[in-house]
């Protein structure tokens, strides 16, 4: 479970994780690759790749970076498979379609640039990793981001379109600049999480636009800047586990809320024993209950 110490070293290893991705983009290989194949060194495709059935399209080992040149890699359908799978590694420049699992990590770090992840069970699965995403698109898949501790980095990245758009157990998900609206059950879900996110839009989903779940350990919640308008229930929603292991870290300022089906931002501060995370600027108006904001105060938008 991750708490402040942790997730402060989690996001300097991300920073690192980039430098070291780049090191290596320079000699990367032009060669046609085959479905099933293990590439151990840095690759770009020349082609389309089609890959039917349950076993990895590609799998990537440690440090590799793969370059997809444009190209698409596609699956038989959502229902099943895997596209690209490992621990640590880069994936960039291209299309990952029609698998149950587009992109997989297991107890590594993976950075993502440039890609669509469009029409798969799941965009990405982190089990046990930490993914950095970057001017990417996440559409149309049954969840867009999903995994565990540590979590996910996502930058000017729009995951709209989805069953759920991002869902974490005891993990987190730190993002600016994104866009993580219209889909079908929540915008973002953390459960027993951290979450940063800033000047981001969540609109139009039929949930929640974001539901956070701290646990005791991990009281950190930095909402600031961002759009949380026309969801199905609560624009933002925050609560958290008492008594808390750790000083609170929430921060709430400047969001704006409108015309939600519940609250545009509640938070529910345990009868009082948090405070000193409403940091003002936040605004709402026509959401569904009256009220408009629970928990801090809200100016009329």
């Amino acid at each position: 479970m991750a708490n402040l110490r942790t997730w402060c070293a989690l996001t300097v290893g991300a920073v690192s994780s980039i430098v070291l991705a780049g090191s290596g983009a320079a000699g990367a290989g032009v060669q046609a690759v085959a479905c099933g194949a293990t590439l151990t060194a840095d690759t770009t495709l020349t082609s389309d790749l089609t890959c039917p059935g349950n076993l990895p399209a590609l799998t990537l080992a440690n440090g590799v970076t793969l370059d997809l040149g444009g190209h698409t890699v596609s699956g038989s359908g959502p229902g099943g498979g895997f596209g690209i799978n490992g621990a640590s590694y880069t994936l960039r420049n291209g299309t990952i379609t029609n698998f149950g699992h587009a992109v997989e990590t297991a107890f590594g770090t993976a950075t993502l640039s440039r890609v669509r992840l469009v029409v798969n069970g799941m965009g990405v699965e982190s089990l046990g990793s930490q993914v950095k995403i970057t001017n990417s698109v996440i559409d149309r898949n049954g969840v867009g981001l999903g995994g565990d501790t540590p979590g996910f980095f996502a930058d000017d990245t729009t995951i709209d379109g989805n069953g759920t758009g991002v869902t974490t157990f005891q993990g987190g998900f730190i993002g600016n600049r994104d866009s993580i609206s219209n889909n079908q059950v929540d915008g973002i879900r953390i459960n027993q999480g951290v979450i940063s996110l800033a000047d981001s839009r969540v609109n139009g989903n039929n949930g929640f636009g974001v539901w956070v779940f701290n646990s005791y350990q991990s009281p950190i919640a930095r909402l600031i800047g961002n759009t949380a308008s026309q969801n199905g229930a609560d624009g933002i929603f925050v609560t958290q586990l008492v008594p808390l292991s750790f000083p609170n870290q929430w921060y709430v300022a400047h969001n704006t809320a409108n015309q939600n089906h519940g609250y545009g931002i509640e938070i529910e501060n345990q009868d009082g024993a948090i405070t000193g995370y409403d940091k003002g600027g936040n605004v709402a108006s026509g959401n569904g209950q009256p009220a408009q904001c629970l928990g801090l105060a809200c100016s009329p938008g």
